[in-house]
Formats: structure tokens, sequence, C-alpha cells
């Protein structure tokens, strides 16, 4: 994280993208937390009125300020005994020398903020995203691999070079095989969650009409937390276990898991279901097939029934339909292109 967007963070200057980023940076670790603080209470004490970066006019007033400083040497030199004109070329020296360590100081952070303003500045962004019956495999700028379910979208920068960390914005489901890196964190970001890893493969699940977003591990470990939790509420994962976390809850349920195949089914092609509620199977169906489907009319506790079906991408939308309809016991009529279910 640049310190100067900290600081811009601290005095108000800061747009709403650029507040969310200092916000995830925080939540990532307890160290991360801690240097925030630092910062707010530097700023606290320090500015007590509106501050603005204004390089030009600072350099001015620091060159006056020299200016000043050797002119009152100059004068006290000036004004003093010859038997302690020693003494005042002495002081005068240190003065100047100071005077020039400053300078030095202040030139080489000024450049530096500028150099990394200008790599900020060239940052680019890159969006992928899925219609509805549609999936793709990609590979991340570090070889990372990523495979997209339908209807899911994720942001990431085009180069992970000169970053503290591999970091994407995630809205829908993927699988991620991340490449390992000793230097880089991959971080998996979501309105409800945030995902933290080295190197290893899991699947992360963030759809909007979800109640909640879960993580599965299949390799390796991550540390995984809400986006509203502390650092130190972090919950490490590991191979075959599972996370799960509600919008605005601080603490992560953690479960076991055995079989991938459910998970994972639909990398080959299919749809799998062990013991889902139905508005989460006909919510996944509608991605899959790109349909609209309404189940407004149906009682809660009928959408709340289990539903355990193996589905492939081939089988007709009609014929699975039938199947999810029989199984509940339901009945639904296609009206304008929408499938409407009914007690």
């Amino acid at each position: 994280m640049k310190w100067d967007l900290l600081a811009r963070y601290h005095t108000g200057q800061v747009t709403e993208d650029e507040k969310k980023q200092v916000n995830r940076w925080i939540r990532q670790s307890s160290s991360n937390e801690e240097k925030f603080l630092f910062m707010k209470k530097v700023y606290g004490s320090s500015f007590e009125q509106e501050f603005k970066w204004d390089p030009e006019s600072s350099w001015k007033r620091f060159k006056n300020k020299i200016k000043e400083e050797n002119s009152e040497s100059r004068q006290l030199k000036k004004d003093l005994s010859t038997k302690h004109r020693g003494a005042s070329s002495s002081r005068y020296s240190w003065i100047l020398v100071a005077a020039i360590l400053l300078v030095s100081v202040f030139i080489s952070l000024f450049l530096q903020r500028n150099a990394e303003q200008g790599v900020e500045e060239k940052v680019l962004y890159r969006t992928v995203e899925t219609d509805m019956g549609v999936r793709t495999t990609f590979v991340l700028p570090d070889r990372s691999e990523v495979m997209l379910k339908p209807g899911s979208r994720i942001t990431f920068p085009e180069t992970f070079i000169g970053r503290e960390e591999r970091y994407v914005e995630l809205k829908g489901a993927a699988l991620f095989n991340v490449a390992p890196s000793s230097r880089q964190s991959f971080i998996v970001v979501s309105e409800r969650a945030v995902t933290e890893v080295l190197g290893t493969r899991f699947l992360f699940r963030s759809y909007e009409e979800d109640q909640a977003d879960e993580v599965y591990v299949f390799s390796g470990s991550v540390s995984f937390l809400g986006s509203t939790s502390k650092p130190h509420e972090a919950v490490t994962l590991f191979s075959k276990q599972a996370g799960k976390i509600g919008h605005g809850d601080t603490y992560v349920q953690v479960s076991h898991f055995e079989d991938e195949h459910n998970l994972l089914s639909w990398v080959d092609g299919g749809l799998a279901f062990d013991q889902e509620p139905l508005w989460r199977v006909l919510n996944s169906l509608e991605r899959w097939y790109g349909i609209r489907l309404d189940i407004g009319h149906l009682e809660s506790d009928l959408t709340e029934k289990k539903i355990t079906a193996a589905f492939h991408r081939k089988q007709p939308v009609k014929e699975v339909l039938e199947a999810v309809a029989m199984t509940v016991g339901i009945q639904y009529e296609k009206r304008n292109n929408v499938y409407h279910f009914t007690n």
C-alpha cells in the first residue's frame, strides 16, 4: 500500500474506489491495521485543518525557510565578536549541512512520490465476464489458472509486477489454481469476504443472490474472513475444508467435505447437487442454461426443500425442469420466455 494513498485517505482526498481499496488492505493483516492506526495518529495530531498535497508551493515554502535560516545565520555571524567567530562558523556550517540534507530528503521523497504516481496511473485493469449459460477458462498474468462459472465476473490488473499482492475481485463463482509465490500472496475479494492464499487450488463462490460466500479448498491452504471482520478473526482452511460467511457476519463457519465431484461437476460440463435447497438449484440452472425462472409464487417451505440430483449440459432444459418439478411436487409453465413455478 502506497503511503501517499494512506495520507490522502486520512485527509479525505480519496475516491470511493480508493477508499474501498484502503479498507480491504486494512483487513488483510494485523500489520496493515497497525500501519493504518499509526498514520491515523500522525495525521490526527498534525493536521487540524484540511491538508492538500501541493508540491510546488511546498517547495517554495521550504526554499524560503532555508533562505531565512541562512539570513539569520549570516547576521549572527556578523554580529559576533572575533573570539566567538570560530564557534559561530561551526554553527553556521552545521545549519548549512542540515539544510542540504533536508533539501536532499525532500527532493528524494518528491521524486519517489511522482514515480509512484506514474506507476499507479499506468496500471490497467481487465475484466472477464461470462453470460448466462457460458463458462470460460483463462490464465492470469502470474500464470494462475481460472475457470469462471456462468453469470460471473472477475477483475484484475494486467500485471502483478511491482505490486504487494496479486489482487482480484470476483462476483459469481470461479475455480482457481494459483501459481505459487513466496513474495506475493493471492487475494480474492468479494462484497462479503476476503480469501488470501500463496499457492493452492480452491473454489470461491460469491453470487449476489446467495445468502453467503463460500470457499472450498482442494489443495494447500487459504486464509478466509468476512469483509467486515478484523484481521485476527481470519480462519485458515486446509485441504477438504470449506468456509462459509454471510453478509455482515464476522465469524466463519467451517465444515469438511470428501466428495469433490458435486462441487466441480460443472468443470466437466455437468451440474450435481447434494442436498441443496430448491431455490439454489434453480438459480444454478438459470445461470447454466441462460434462462429465466420465477419461483415467487412458491411457498417458502418448498423453496427450501432439499434436492439431490445430477444433470449434464446436453440434457434439454425441459427435461431437467420436469425432473426438478417432479422431485419437489410442483408444477411449471412457460410464459413470455419465463418459466413460472407454482405449488
